[in-house]
């Protein structure tokens, strides 16, 4: 009888251990998945910061672009308005290129040329910012795929 006991003593011993390690492989497959599922994730999160990085950089170049245009738009405003202004003192008799007729074209010139400046200041410091931007979601985009 005691035989009987330490063989089935014995046996429980091995089925416990059987179970422990079955349980043991089963956790490893889990966690495996799991590794499998951030990688996954990772990567793909690094795709939508790359994607958003190249978003970024055509942003700041389409600002950049606009910010030219509205300066040139903004010079050919200011030339059309000396143009006017020159014809109402030639219209009355006033020498336009003199005295005051100089003074107003010379003072709305300078004003148009700062406005054209910012306009133009505008689009490139976007354009810096949207460039930013984009590094940053790369950077983003770095982290993820070192996890």
């Amino acid at each position: 009888m005691a035989a009987t006991a330490g063989i089935v003593s014995a046996a429980l011993a091995v089925a416990g251990t059987a179970m422990s390690a079955y349980g043991r492989y089963r956790q490893g497959q889990a966690q495996q998945r799991q590794a499998d599922f951030q990688g996954k994730m990772a990567r793909r999160n690094a795709r939508i910061a790359e994607q958003n990085a190249q978003m970024a950089e055509q942003e700041g170049r389409e600002a950049k672009r606009i910010g030219y245009e509205n300066a040139v738009r903004k010079r050919q405003e200011t030339a059309q308005i000396i143009g006017s202004q020159r014809a109402v003192f030639g219209a009355s008799g006033a020498q336009a290129d003199q005295g005051a007729a100089l003074d107003l074209a010379l003072d709305t010139a300078e004003k148009g040329e700062l406005d054209a400046f910012h306009l133009r200041r505008q689009g490139l410091d976007t354009d810096y910012n949207k460039r930013l931007e984009a590094w940053n979601f790369r950077e983003q985009a770095t982290g993820q795929q070192l996890q």
